[in-house]
């Protein structure tokens, strides 16, 4: 929303537009609805347990904006999931291809996984990636030469993920589609 008030180039003084308008205070009206969720924050686990849990991280991106989600799975038989952290970073205007927009969200999504595997002391944790870009998943496996703007990210998200750990997955299913596309 605030990208599109950008693109209208207003003055200081002159309206928004009618849509627009009512699209803030639909959104105003959601962050009232925010004061009532409840997110946890305290996480029952020891580095020694890290075995039995893994991080499962999502990635995504759209013309408007990319993000990435992570989560902790308890490997038992109840599947206990918890939400950890997620980051979102608005899409340029220009020269923004969805092709480069999930380079930058899987970039962003494995400092992710690495910030929190760092901050808890989780050296031993299993982390998994999955993202819904094909295009991305063939580069984090293969050495080819592309753009510098490829060859210059690549290599950062293998130095701090595993290219085995990246995995597919629908963008029905992906839960980073929320903050990526609304």
């Amino acid at each position: 929303m605030v990208q599109n008030a950008w693109k209208l180039s207003l003055g200081w003084d002159e309206e928004f537009t009618r849509s627009l308008r009512e699209k803030f205070v639909q959104w105003f009206r959601e962050l009232e609805a925010l004061k009532e969720g409840r997110v946890p924050r305290w996480i029952n686990i020891t580095a020694d347990a890290t075995k039995k849990f893994f991080i499962q991280n999502f990635c995504d991106a759209s013309k408007d904006a990319y993000a990435a989600v992570s989560y902790l799975v308890q490997e038992a038989d109840d599947k206990n999931v918890q939400f950890l952290a997620s980051r979102s970073r608005i899409a340029p205007f220009k020269g923004a291809t969805i092709s480069r927009l999930e380079l930058l969200t899987a970039f962003v999504g494995a400092r992710l996984a690495k910030s929190i595997v760092d901050a808890l002391c989780w050296a031993t944790a299993k982390c998994f990636h999955w993202s819904d870009s094909t295009t991305f998943l063939m580069r984090i496996t293969k050495e080819e030469n592309w753009s510098a703007f490829v060859n210059n990210r690549v290599p950062e998200i293998r130095k701090i993920s595993q290219p085995s750990s990246w995995r597919y997955v629908s963008g029905v299913v992906n839960p980073a589609v929320l903050p990526s596309r609304g």
